[in-house]
């Protein structure tokens, strides 16, 4: 079972390779599951704004006629050469081509050299809505189609970065500008999870962490995703320039942030920083996570409190010195009780959780964890109908009856368990159609309930 677990998580006994690798792959996943409905929100509909502004208006005169792959030609040319109405409605014709998922046009519009027009159409004064649509356009190219490796190199190659935050200056008060232009870095940045070096999105980060401390929930939610990509690089110079960036600060902050997906994804993103080596965590530590993750432990969301205990766990992963920062913190009595939570994935982590200091605390710390009624969340566990959660418990059972047995009370702990029918479902495991469960059972009764 450990054995299992060392190929998912953090922990003492893996190699740091192996669980950063795994580690990477599942934050990963995560970051994917999630995109489908990111993208969908701006592909085709506008985001809802409060500003009855130029943008909206023009909005309302795009045609309703789709443009198609034979109109590029004559879109760019537009763009290029066009008044004003005509550049804008070239704008808007390739924004909405761009929307369609469309990789072939994509493909001709990038070859016509849409994206430089784009990108220095936002550095160029005075602001019109073209840069808006400019926007967008550049947000879909950088977003879901089969190129988007290539269109990444070229969009940090033609200086996309510090033209976004050109506009995002030039238009400080326009929150609907800003959204496109933190998502169209959210965009890039789900490309950059697959980039190894860090000069190309160096500039990057700063503009996120502006984007980070905005007003607007939709700005932060989309810094917060691009983040996420940026920590699930494989990539260690990236990972180490987001943490001395200091962007734990604000995603910490983001914690207690009133929206439950801008929580989310900042625990998410927090998570994946955490699976890095033990000088790195440490640096999220000093920050304070370990405050902030104390009331998520007790959060009705069961998709938060698994995500904040299985934080904790890797914190308690590395060095006794981070253990301790988890034990003044007073993180473990929450965890401790969500022995006894209905989702197996939550118990799963607060099993970790609290065999890392069984395994790789110090006496002292061991104590402290085995003190707060271990026992008796073990033995509800025990009666789990889930055979991996059990063996996990029993392997969890066997560790704390271990320290049970060095400790001036010895036996304490293994009367306790008595007392709540823990030997009584020890007894029912002998009997399990798992060989291995009732192997583990009988091992324990033999070795520490002989009398029994």
């Amino acid at each position: 079972m450990a054995s299992n677990r060392q190929k998912d998580f953090k922990r003492l006994s893996s190699s740091v390779g192996q669980m950063r690798k795994r580690r990477e792959s599942d934050a990963s996943q995560l970051q994917k599951s999630r995109r489908g409905e990111e993208h969908l929100k701006r592909r085709n509909l506008l985001a809802v704004s409060t500003e009855k502004d130029t943008e909206q208006q023009h909005e309302a005169m795009d045609v309703e006629v789709l443009p198609c792959l034979q109109d590029c030609d004559t879109l760019v040319e537009k763009l290029m050469h066009g008044d004003f109405d005509t550049q804008l409605q070239a704008a808007q014709h390739c924004r909405r081509l761009v929307s369609t998922k469309n990789d072939e046009a994509i493909d001709r519009l990038v070859q016509l050299q849409v994206c430089p027009l784009c990108v220095a159409r936002l550095r160029e004064p005075p602001a019109t809505s073209t840069d808006f649509m400019s926007l967008w356009a550049l947000g879909n190219i950088a977003g879901d189609n089969s190129n988007k490796l290539a269109y990444r190199d070229m969009l940090l190659d033609a200086g996309v970065v510090s033209a976004v935050t050109s506009a995002m200056l030039t238009y400080s008060g326009r929150v609907s500008v800003i959204r496109n232009a933190a998502w169209l870095l959210s965009n890039l940045c789900r490309a950059c999870m697959f980039l190894l070096e860090l000069m190309p999105i160096r500039p990057l980060i700063p503009v996120l962490l502006e984007c980070m401390l905005c007003d607007d929930d939709e700005v932060v939610s989309k810094a917060n995703h691009a983040i996420g990509y940026l920590a699930t690089t494989k990539s260690a110079p990236i990972r180490e320039e987001l943490l001395q960036s200091g962007v734990a600060g604000p995603l910490i902050n983001c914690l207690s942030h009133g929206k439950v997906g801008v929580v989310s994804q900042a625990l998410r993103s927090l998570g994946s920083l955490l699976c890095c080596d033990n000088d790195q965590s440490q640096v999220i530590i000093d920050a304070g996570i370990l405050p902030g993750l104390r009331p998520l432990l007790s959060c009705d969301y069961h998709a938060i409190c698994k995500d904040a205990v299985r934080a904790v766990s890797n914190i308690v992963a590395g060095t006794s010195q981070q253990i301790q920062c988890a034990v003044d913190a007073k993180v473990f009595p929450k965890v401790v009780r969500l022995l006894r939570h209905t989702r197996r994935e939550v118990v799963t982590e607060a099993l970790w959780s609290v065999d890392n200091v069984l395994v790789g605390g110090t006496q002292e710390q061991a104590n402290y964890v085995a003190d707060l009624d271990c026992h008796s969340g073990l033995a509800t566990i025990l009666k789990f109908p889930d055979s991996d959660l059990v063996c996990l418990a029993l392997n969890v059972l066997g560790n704390l009856l271990k320290l049970d047995k060095r400790r001036k009370e010895a036996g304490k702990v293994a009367a306790a368990f008595e007392e709540c029918n823990g030997v009584e479902n020890l007894w029912k495991l002998v009997n399990s159609e798992n060989d291995k469960i009732s192997e583990m059972a009988d091992g324990l009764l033999t070795k520490y309930f002989t009398d029994t």
